[in-house]
């Protein structure tokens, strides 16, 4: 599972991070501590936001992916874990 510090981690680590949490949760290991560290990655910082909302629109954007049910549930969470931050 990826790590949960974003703090010290430049750009390209957030994307890498990013990346890892997407083939991660896709990969079958959806659990309740994982979905709880993924929303602490997820709120840790803006950077880790928008890599993850890119990673996500790649991943929609690809034939095969655009429709996996998986693929919306984690862009559903991605949005509810972005407005649960700004409240």
């Amino acid at each position: 599972m990826p790590s949960n510090d974003a703090d010290a981690a430049p750009q390209l680590d957030a994307d890498e991070e990013a990346a890892s949490w997407a083939a991660h949760l896709l990969g079958g290991g959806y659990d309740e501590p994982t979905q709880e560290a993924f929303d602490k990655w997820m709120a840790a910082s803006d950077r880790n936001r928008a890599a993850y909302l890119r990673i996500a629109k790649i991943l929609s954007e690809i034939d095969g992916f655009a429709n996996d049910i998986e693929v919306a549930a984690l862009r559903a969470n991605a949005r509810l874990s972005i407005k649960s931050t700004k409240l």
